[in-house]
């Protein structure tokens, strides 16, 4: 999947959601762009271990890290 197929304005929505600690939009991101950000890094270290790693700390970083966005669109 290409990263401009996302619809931007939904990731933007779920983004500003997730700001507010909203929970169900925060798994609606996983869940939407898992697939897509897994096959990107496993392309790249071929490592499924280090890549579920990878995934994880990022997910973590979005939901801990969002609320000192101070544009979202420049954000996601």
């Amino acid at each position: 999947m290409d990263y401009n197929k996302f619809d931007k304005s939904r990731l933007e929505k779920l983004a500003k959601k997730i700001k507010n600690k909203n929970e169900r939009a925060f798994d609606e991101l996983f869940n939407s762009t898992r697939d897509y950000l897994f096959y990107f890094v496993f392309g790249i270290l071929r490592n499924e271990e280090a890549t579920d790693d990878i995934l994880q700390e990022t997910y973590l970083t979005v939901f801990d890290k969002i609320n000192n966005a101070n544009n979202i669109r420049l954000f996601i």
